[in-house]
């Protein structure tokens, strides 16, 4: 598996005394361990990557590092320190110029503040982080943002600006070739378009992302698609 390889990976480093390729071992194993939902043994892995990145003063790494521990501390519901570690990251970006990496904490930061109930701030750092993007490149993080805009503002109520958001995310899933980002995309689409009372368009979306998701296996995805149909 993954993690075995790894794991197997990380204990190398550790023996060669290559304390910057085992922090980096780490980082890629608590991503790991995160998107599997192991959530809490993801957030030691990454704590301990972090440590290692900051005892080379490595910016980007760290920067990185901490995008990954706020997102994981996120889905156990830490939200103020999600942000914290966050917006931390945020300004380590923005000082040593990455703007990709700026993005990426925009959005991690937007989906926080959804937990939290403030939608208009949330928006607003997913349209800047959209900005940045369109700027300098990258189908995959625009239509993933277009999607994190729409699901903003669904829950909003502007239910026609959302489907438009989610139709373009959907869009350049198509154009890409990504399968699960377009069953995302089917799935967003699908929430709002029943939201609005567009039930038969919102069914039909949804039996499409439900086939999307069950031909690469990915359970969760079909599992949210059930709860939406339900």
């Amino acid at each position: 598996s993954a993690t075995a390889v790894l794991d197997d990976a990380r204990r190398l480093y550790e023996s060669g005394g290559d304390r910057l390729g085992q922090a980096d071992a780490l980082r890629i194993l608590g991503k790991v361990q995160r998107e599997t939902a192991q959530y809490e043994t993801a957030i030691v892995t990454l704590d301990e990557a972090l440590s290692i990145y900051r005892e080379f003063s490595d910016s980007r790494r760290e920067a990185d590092a901490l995008t990954d521990l706020g997102g994981a501390k996120r889905l156990t519901g830490k939200f103020a320190e999600a942000r914290t570690l966050l917006e931390a990251a945020l300004a380590l970006y923005r000082a040593i110029g990455d703007r990709r990496g700026e993005a990426t904490a925009l959005v991690q930061i937007g989906a926080t503040l959804e937990h939290t109930g403030e939608f208009e701030a949330a928006l607003r750092l997913s349209e800047a982080a959209l900005t940045i993007i369109r700027s300098i490149g990258g189908p995959y993080a625009e239509a993933d943002t277009l999607l994190r805009a729409g699901v903003i503002l669904r829950q909003l109520g502007n239910y026609e600006r959302s489907i438009q958001v989610t139709e373009e995310g959907l869009h350049i899933f198509r154009n890409i070739g990504s399968r699960i980002g377009e069953a995302d995309a089917l799935l967003d689409l699908g929430a709002v378009l029943r939201a609005s009372g567009a039930h038969e368009d919102a069914a039909k979306a949804l039996h499409e992302a439900r086939a999307l998701y069950a031909s690469v296996d990915h359970r969760p995805g079909a599992a949210r698609v059930l709860n939406q149909m339900g």
